[in-house]
């Protein structure tokens, strides 16, 4: 994921939000003291600096930013001079016919309603601020400071049980091992991790026992809770649309007087990233009849939609029980989004399922540290299928979005699912078999900050456990 210097953040859709406060606590909830929204609050405001934009655009979008959630930190920040004209059709459909509530920015610990969303790149310079702009390029002067590209993690080293050190590779096949005088962090992603991790002999002692890999710790979350978003894009037309639209980023012309404008000015369409209006929706705004299906959460038998080793390892089962009570409740809170709805002006609206019940693993099947090699990636979507009746209620809503009267007079025409595809089981077929993406290349999970007995990996302060160092 982001194979590249500053990772995703160097190559992502530059869209910068936050949970809601709900979202964070629920991690303090799951025994991890310090990580909740007070806690972690003043670290999101030290991350990043909002950079305001020129009154002119403020006035021409109606942009608008809370102070209070942002600080002084080097992720530049911001909104972009441009914006397409259909968007603010769209944002009224949420408003005024919809009636979303209006947030004046959602990264301040409520993100239920619609909201502006900034984007990780300066508004006044237009430029993609990332770990390697903000992080990296400052310090990378430091003489203890090396950053060795064209390399991969292959192992971590121990003696016994305490970390010595690190084994990476170069692309050419080039070994070399690294001696750790106190600590090794590794921050590898969510498939590389586990992948690591696993080759270094810490994770589920089966697996590990069956490729002749020698054991240091026997710890079956590694790999297991493995989540991401599903997500799905209704796709439109614009019968009627604004004069200046996104579609012509397709006509030569157009594409080359903005090109132009943003080279000359840093002004204009190429300074607009993914999109720049942002909905979380609520089960409640979904559904009426939310309360029941939070109620047939609590009801399911939970082994017959998780993957095979939960059933070998009571504590990875526990684990997702305590996270079951916690999703169960936020499926009745309006506070909790269940989804992620972004626009700004296009015809397609991509959509995002936030808290999915539905558990995959991610395990290695070979011993050769070369991450071409890929471990058996298995998202297991829609295993439970609570996660598939939110779905088809999501695109219900996205329907009702462009019926509304306020994007009428660009006269939106579905394309795909198409309006043939109506029932819940039709909905439900359209998805399985060819709208539904596994991902939002938003994996998580795979090395658990949670108590051991819950199936945890690292403890609340990401030490490893049953190692010391890592």
């Amino acid at each position: 994921m982001g194979k590249v210097v500053g990772g995703g953040s160097t190559v992502n859709g530059m869209i910068w939000n936050r949970g809601s406060a709900i979202d964070y606590n629920s991690w303090e909830d799951l025994a991890n003291s310090r990580w909740g929204w007070k806690s972690l609050v003043g670290y999101f405001r030290k991350s990043a600096t909002f950079v305001p934009p020129a009154d002119e655009y403020v006035e021409r979008y109606g942009y608008e930013w809370s102070p209070n959630a942002y600080g002084n930190g080097p992720i530049r920040v911001g909104y972009p001079s441009w914006q397409w004209p259909a968007a603010e059709f769209q944002a009224r459909a949420w408003s005024d016919d919809l009636g979303a509530r209006v947030l004046a920015d959602g990264a301040d610990g409520r993100n239920v309603g619609l909201s502006w969303l900034p984007q990780n790149a300066d508004g006044r310079e237009a430029t993609r601020s990332s770990a390697e702009t903000a992080y990296y390029a400052p310090v990378s002067g430091r003489p203890n400071l090396h950053l060795l590209v064209r390399h991969y993690g292959a192992t971590v080293k121990f003696d016994g049980s305490v970390v010595t050190g690190v084994e990476i590779v170069s692309r050419d096949g080039e070994e070399s091992e690294f001696v750790s005088s106190k600590h090794v962090v590794l921050a590898a992603g969510t498939v590389n991790t586990a992948r690591i991790l696993q080759l270094s002999g810490i994770g589920p002692a089966k697996l590990l026992e069956s490729l002749g890999i020698d054991l240091v710790v026997d710890s079956p979350g590694v790999g297991a809770n493995f989540q991401d978003h599903p997500s799905f894009f209704a796709v439109y037309q614009f019968n009627n649309n604004t004069a200046i639209n996104s579609d012509l980023m397709n006509n030569p012309e157009f594409y080359d007087t903005a090109w132009e404008e943003y080279t000359s000015n840093k002004t204009g369409p190429f300074t607009h990233g993914w999109g720049n209006r942002v909905v979380f929706p609520s089960l409640q705004d979904l559904d009426p009849e939310f309360e029941s299906i939070a109620d047939s959460i609590g009801a399911q038998e939970p082994l017959d939609h998780l993957p095979e080793i939960y059933a070998e390892n009571p504590s990875l089962l526990q684990g997702f029980l305590e996270q079951r009570k916690i999703l169960q409740s936020q499926f009745r809170s309006p506070e909790a989004g269940v989804l992620e709805i972004t626009f700004g002006g296009a015809a397609t609206v991509p959509v995002a399922l936030q808290k999915p019940l539905s558990r995959g693993t991610i395990f290695i099947n070979s011993t050769n540290p070369d991450p071409s090699i890929s471990p058996l990636i298995d998202f297991n979507t829609n295993s439970n299928p609570v996660d598939m009746t939110v779905i088809v209620r999501a695109l219900r809503k996205v329907r009702e979005f462009m019926a509304a009267e306020s994007v009428a007079s660009l006269e939106p025409v579905e394309l795909s699912p198409g309006p043939a595809v109506q029932t819940d089981i039709e909905i439900e077929t359209a998805m399985r078999e060819s709208l539904l993406r596994p991902s939002f290349d938003h994996p998580v999970g795979t090395a658990a900050m949670l108590p051991r007995e819950f199936g945890g990996v690292v403890d609340n302060r990401l030490r490893v456990y049953g190692v010391e160092g890592l």
